[in-house]
């Protein structure tokens, strides 16, 4: 029974020593190719995150990181990395004898539209048929006030703020529409 442990234990060794060596044996299948590495930019030369790097005709990829960098090991010297994010234009390099590929991507123009979120999703700012207001921050920090409500009086038509009573704290009725309004006239509050 030993025996058998012993022979047992030296397969084990011979297996991993001839794995070992196929590994890294630079001729097998299991080569990796070589490295390629690089950063992603705007034209602007702000780094872009998030972009897709992929060899092109396979699934192998990576994504570049908060500073806009990357790295990815490419099979050989004909492969071709597609760079694409959104909202910009797709970029396709061959790599070539290059190990440093660094890429500014240019903006995608005619995909880009305005979109309005709405209670029920997301639409297209001229596919929307209901009344749209947009207030900006800048517009309610210049009131200076401690809640939104307050902040948000006057700013935008059709949308009435009034407090329920003149304690400090208490809270603030919103209509919109006004009070000719056929049910509920309270807003719907997204965060």
């Amino acid at each position: 029974m030993k025996k058998k442990f012993l022979l047992n234990k030296h397969n084990r060794i011979r297996i991993a020593l001839v794995f070992m060596l196929l590994v890294s044996f630079p001729g097998n299948s299991y080569s990796q190719g070589r490295s390629i590495s690089g950063a992603v930019t705007s034209e602007g030369g702000e780094p872009l995150p998030g972009v897709n790097i992929i060899i092109k005709g396979t699934t192998s990829g990576t994504v570049s990181d908060v500073n806009g960098k990357y790295t990815l090991n490419v099979p050989n010297n004909d492969a071709v990395l597609v760079f694409s994010y959104l909202g910009y234009l797709e970029e396709q390099v061959v790599i070539g004898n290059q190990s440093v590929i660094n890429i500014k991507l240019v903006p995608n123009i005619t995909s880009l539209d305005e979109v309005v979120v709405v209670g029920y999703g997301t639409m297209k700012k001229k596919l929307s048929t209901g009344a749209n207001a947009h207030v900006s921050g800048d517009e309610m920090d210049q009131k200076h006030s401690l809640r939104v409500e307050q902040a948000l009086q006057g700013l935008t038509s059709g949308v009435q703020i009034m407090a329920n009573s003149g304690q400090p704290g208490s809270n603030f009725k919103v209509r919109i529409r006004g009070v000719g309004t056929i049910g509920n006239a309270e807003p719907l509050y997204i965060v």
